[in-house]
Order: C-alpha cells, then structure tokens, then sequence
C-alpha cells in the first residue's frame, strides 16, 4: 500500500484539459501527431504480434484516474488495463 502513488488533484484536472481537447486533435491529426497523443497519454503499450492486438495499456499516472472511468477497461494490478469484454 505504500507504494500507491495518490493522484492530485492539479493532476486530474490537467487530464481533464488534455482529454477535453484529444477527440478533435484526432480527427485532424498526421500520424506522427497520433504518436505524440500516444506518448502524451500511455507510459507502455503492450502489443501481442501473433494476434495483432493490444494487449494492455498503462496509462502515465496523471491520467491514470481518467481510465479508471471507462467500463469497458479493466485494471490489472500494475497500473495496466485491458479490455474487458462484457
């Protein structure tokens, strides 16, 4: 328990921002603009080569809050999530 990083609330709110603006620049963004949202946004990605799937994600901390809120993810204990079916 102690080596739980506790998130504050600046953080949250700096998330907020980013995410609040993130759909749009999407939209219009190069593919070397979509890497830079990526590594705005994710610590890893975890990517299974044979299926040609993601396997995880991990999400830097600040943002971390913000994907505990999607269902459809799941956390894995270390700071990952994967999609949860159903």
């Amino acid at each position: 328990m102690k080596a739980i990083k506790q998130t504050k609330p600046h953080e949250v709110r700096q998330a907020a921002v980013t995410l609040l603006g993130l759909q749009e620049a999407w939209n219009i963004a190069t593919l070397d603009e979509k890497k830079v949202l990526y590594q705005i946004l994710l610590k890893d990605v975890i990517f299974d080569f044979v299926k040609q799937t993601i396997v995880s994600i991990r999400p830097k901390s600040e943002y971390s809050v913000l994907f505990q809120m999607v269902p459809s993810l799941q956390a894995v204990g270390d700071g990952s999530y994967i999609y949860h079916f159903g």
